[in-house]
């Protein structure tokens, strides 16, 4: 393995250090109405030019921008991409960008939630944006350790046209949670499966993978008709799974079956060659069923459980869109969306509850069945417009709208007991509550003619209401209290400075505040659990989490090189960690609170590059995606490191593509160091680790295309640092959060 890590170490070092060829320092190319993106007509995602290495981002700057000029971090995953590397689940997505990462599916007792834990530079949970085109995804909803209910299970990633990794804050442009990212999966449209001269395509994707024996299956189908200007897009897929084949012990891993099937359509009317509607009906549905090792079980609490778990959202969306860059009228481009969004979760199990005594009071042994269900339904519009204004010396386009939304949210929890005990109690943890976010942003990129400068203001301003309702179900808690209802105002500034040193190197700088309005579980939450004497109480003071953030980097694009390297710090205030033990009751039982921590600071650095041995697509190319972060917690003099952040992680790979486009194939190496812990923790650090993956396609033809993934190959056993440090090293079930050991995946994609 030493040998191998040597060879690994130099593989990236050579990549970086190959020469990058300057060209003619041209600077900005003179600036005129047509210039200003007027080939990307309705753009709403990434794109390709002819050579296959061109990608756009309007996640960045809500505007359509290539990469390298994007002042920030971003990777955009096309529609290619996303079929050749067998992306099923939110893990693919992410698995070769070294700053982002993702907590492992637990599925220990009350916890098989799914993943959707996603983290980038220390920021996670509800602190990175998710959303679908322009829609938020519902929150996640976390309850301490014990109940966290994610929703990446809320996306069909083969409905999706590409996905953009904004990395860093965006409130500015984006409102509350995006403080630490966003990641926007765009939906797919008839045009991205149809070509220039097709009116009908009916094609089907099959992945399946060992590590859990899953399979995913779905047909598409898309067509137009230019006389009416009619265009559709159909996808149904059906998946299937079972227990992930980690490296431990059987007795500790749980027999788990899922079953999902999705629904999407897009249905299109293009008015004009500039004018179109859509609207778009999606249905997500997966179930999971666990049950529970014994061995895996309290024993002195349950002797059997049983767990089934649904997840659903149902999103029916209307877009009226108009993008004319050559228009003389004031808006050169106007989207307006409107749409209702239906999430349910329900999470259900029998128990066998094993006799116990508390306090000198025996309960016999009986049978539970927890009936817990999580609405969380949202409508909302978004209004987005631009206009372009062209003057001698300066050029301005400026970017404005409105962002609007009402989510409804109701978490029940009943337990019926029979069998020695007889009793059924229904409580909500919190009140039923309505959120409305209110945003009304502008954004100004300001160009100047035979300049290499520009400049990037922008600022929004956010409205937010919480608005709780008592009801006899939340009242019966006898340690409920009345609920608070709270509205708050908070306008978060950007400014980005761009220098176009010649047509391939971009350097900028930024700024921007970030901030995550608190949700209505963190400021209103009743939960009590008088046996074991503990019980959580409202925080009517609960603020807003805050960051100041700083960051500077360097774009490059050449004609065999492209790279980007960044530097950020953040400055993190009013954080809101999971519920922190304040004074007991005057009946000695213990109270707990979510609070705000006061400081923290995080920073560190970034890379990617990709480097094609010749000028074409074709041929060897190294890849490279490495991140470095450090936070710590400054509420006091002695800092301690954030148990947020995670571990150096270097990614390089050998990558060839046949000249014929007919082949491919990729070598990948992953590096993960040890995480940065304070000098008093206990839990368990996993050790540093490296795995090999390798990815290759084959088009066999025009009609029929071959995928096939080898992960972690030396079949090596390595752990998820956010997955396990709060885990004991001592545990005996330890190695049941390992990651998976060597796996294949393998897919095909047919045309009819």
């Amino acid at each position: 393995m030493k040998l191998i890590n040597k060879i690994f170490a130099a593989t990236f070092l050579a990549s970086i250090s190959l020469p990058t060829h300057s060209q003619i320092n041209r600077g900005f190319e003179d600036n005129v109405k047509n210039n200003l993106n007027s080939d990307l007509l309705i753009a709403e995602g990434s794109i390709d030019d002819e050579s296959g290495t061109l990608k756009i981002s309007v996640t960045g700057t809500r505007t359509p921008r290539e990469i390298k000029d994007v002042p920030a971090s971003v990777n955009v995953i096309s529609q290619e991409e996303i079929i050749d590397k067998g992306v099923t689940e939110l893990k693919d997505i992410f698995r070769y960008d070294a700053a982002v990462d993702l907590k492992s599916e637990s599925d220990t007792l009350f916890s098989n939630y799914g993943q959707g834990d996603v983290s980038i530079r220390g920021f996670s949970g509800n602190r990175i944006l998710m959303q679908r085109d322009s829609i938020r995804l519902p929150a996640v909803y976390s309850f301490g350790t014990s109940y966290n209910i994610y929703r990446s299970e809320m996306v069909d990633f083969n409905s999706l046209k590409g996905a953009e990794i904004l990395k860093g804050p965006a409130s500015s442009l984006y409102g509350s949670d995006a403080l630490g990212g966003v990641v926007t999966f765009q939906s797919l449209f008839p045009e991205d499966l149809l070509g220039e001269n097709e009116n009908t395509k009916f094609d089907t994707l099959n992945k399946f993978t060992s590590f859990n024996d899953g399979y995913s299956s779905a047909l598409r189908y898309a067509g137009r008709d230019d006389e009416s200007g009619l265009e559709g897009v159909i996808v149904l897929t059906k998946t299937d799974a079972s227990e992930p084949k980690v490296k431990a012990d059987k007795k500790y891993i749980n027999d788990i079956s899922t079953e999902g099937f999705n629904i999407y359509t897009n249905l299109v009317k293009n008015f004009d060659d500039y004018t179109r509607g859509n609207l778009i009906i999606e249905n997500v549905n997966k179930k999971t069923n666990t049950v529970v090792k014994d061995d895996n079980l309290p024993s002195s609490s349950y002797t059997s459980a049983i767990e089934d778990r649904n997840v659903e959202r149902t999103m029916i969306s209307a877009t009226y869109e108009f993008d004319n860059p050559e228009s003389d009228n004031f808006i050169d481009y106007f989207k307006l969306t409107a749409y209702t969004q239906y999430a349910y979760s329900e999470d259900d199990s029998k128990l066998d509850v094993a006799s116990s005594t508390s306090r000198g009071v025996t309960t016999p042994a009986h049978k539970l069945q927890n009936d817990y269900d999580l609405k969380d339904d949202s409508y909302g519009a978004n209004l987005q417009l631009r206009s372009d204004f062209i003057n001698p010396n300066v050029n301005h386009r400026l970017t404005y709208g409105i962002d609007y939304s009402l989510t409804s949210n109701s978490r029940k929890r009943a337990k019926i007991q029979t069998g020695g005990v007889t009793a059924t109690t229904t409580v909500k943890d919190s009140p039923d509550s309505d959120t409305t976010l209110l945003g009304i942003y502008l954004q100004d990129e300001i160009s100047f003619n035979n300049s290499k400068w520009e400049i990037i203001p922008g600022i929004r301003f956010d409205y937010y209401d919480l608005d709780s309702t008592v009801d006899s179900i939340y009242l019966q808690s006898s340690k409920s209290e009345n609920p608070v209802d709270i509205n708050k105002k908070v306008f978060n500034p950007s400014l980005s400075i761009l220098h176009k040193t010649n047509e391939n190197l971009t350097l900028y700088g930024k700024y921007n505040r970030g901030f995550r309005a608190p949700q209505y579980s963190e400021i209103n939450t009743t939960f009590g659990n008088l046996a074991h004497f503990y019980y959580i109480i409202n925080n009517p003071d609960l603020k807003s989490e805050t960051s100041d953030n700083f960051e500077v980097g360097i774009n490059g694009d050449y004609e065999k090189f492209d790279f980007g390297l960044n530097g950020f710090w953040s400055n993190f205030d009013n954080r809101i960690d999971s519920y922190t033990r304040i004074a007991n009751d005057s009946q000695g039982y213990a109270r707990y609170q979510f609070q705000n921590k006061d400081k923290a600071e995080i920073y560190g650095i970034e890379f990617n590059s990709n480097y094609n041995f010749n000028a074409e697509p074709s041929g060897f190319s190294l890849i490279n995606s490495a991140a470095w972060t450090v936070g710590n917690d400054t509420s006091t003099s002695s800092y301690t490191p954030l148990t947020s952040i995670d571990p150096f992680k270097l990614i390089t790979g050998l990558r060839f593509d046949s000249e014929s486009e007919k082949w491919g194939s990729e070598l990948i190496a992953t590096y993960t160091g040890v995480a940065k812990t304070s000098s008093t923790n206990t839990y368990f650090v996993p050790d540093a680790s490296t795995i090999f993956d390798l990815i290759s396609y084959y088009n066999v033809n025009d009609r029929l295309s071959l995928d096939i993934g080898l992960y972690n190959i030396f079949d090596t056993k390595y752990y998820n640092y956010q997955t396990v440090k709060n885990e004991s090293p001592t545990a005996a079930d330890l190695d049941k959060f390992s990651e998976p050991g060597a796996n294949v995946k393998l897919g095909f994609k047919f045309i009819f």
